[in-house]
């Protein structure tokens, strides 16, 4: 690890007495160019040589600790997800536009992280059950029971870590909070939620979201509502949609998906509407 450090402070500069043989190719052929550089020549730049070797020097101190890090694959992730904001292929380093777009992806992930992933909402909870602190959980028990029933599911309290009534009473209804002691436990209930479809007491699953993702999936249902899109839905406080039934899944982060959604969509009627013109 001390010695790749070390390379990549003086690989672009010319100097490859830290390089491997496996990945530099000047080690077997001196006469060969730089593929990303200007003309294929080192950089020349003595002060930009020194500024990075003092950055790389600081983790070259910690190069024990950096090589057991493991997994890239979250950085990789944050790559990506900034990519789809400022791509490569476009300059926005010159400008605030860069600040703007990962701060907006910054904001993004808090709300996705404020979404915990153990917890979901059981709603339309019978209120005839005392609701008082310690004894929420045996009116989620009862619910658990009817998940059993139709799910199979071998769901107990012993797989709940906590539990607690939100909200008012809504139509002689609460809603109840969960957390289970395990996600894998949390997929397994949410994952067949629709075995719950049709219930004389309205009893439904949903995830714990944000506030503000909420209000997404709330306009999205609008749109499915009026036959806009085909299919709206929400995992790990993700929000995905199709526009139809052979679409690919498209994923919602914020209200200016939504409007290209709309746009998109408005988009396509009008093509259909013309087709369908042309073909009378």
């Amino acid at each position: 690890m001390e010695k790749a450090l070390k390379s990549l402070s003086k690989h672009p500069f010319g100097d490859h007495s830290q390089c491997n043989k496996s990945w530099c190719r000047f080690i077997t052929d001196p006469q060969e160019v730089y593929k990303s550089l200007p003309n294929g020549k080192p950089i020349q730049d003595q002060k930009l040589k020194e500024i990075l070797t003092e950055v790389f020097d600081s983790y070259i101190n910690h190069a024990e600790k950096l090589a057991s890090l493991g997994s890239t694959q979250a950085n990789e992730s944050f790559n990506k997800t900034v990519g789809s904001k400022a791509p490569k292929s476009h300059n926005y380093s010159r400008s605030d536009s860069l600040n703007y777009s990962v701060a907006l992806i910054l904001l993004e992930l808090i709300e996705t992280f404020l979404t915990n992933p153990s917890k979901c909402t059981i709603m339309g909870i019978d209120p005839t059950f005392n609701l008082g602190e310690f004894v929420v959980t045996p009116i989620v028990y009862k619910n658990l029971k009817l998940i059993h029933r139709r799910t199979g599911l071998d769901i107990g309290i012993r797989d709940i870590g906590q539990s607690h009534v939100i909200g008012k009473l809504k139509q002689g209804r609460y809603q109840v909070i969960v957390r289970f002691i395990s996600y894998r436990t949390r997929q397994l209930v949410y994952s067949n939620k629709k075995a719950l479809k049709g219930d004389p007491n309205g009893t439904i699953i949903t995830e714990n979201l944000t506030h503000f993702r909420t209000n997404l999936v709330k306009q999205l249902a609008t749109l499915k509502y009026n036959n806009k899109i085909n299919a709206c839905w929400t995992t790990d406080g993700r929000i995905f949609i199709k526009v139809n039934a052979n679409s690919q899944k498209r994923i919602i982060n914020n209200l200016d998906d939504i409007s290209d959604l709309e746009s998109d969509i408005q988009q396509l009627e009008e093509r259909t509407n013309t087709n369908n013109s042309d073909g009378m």
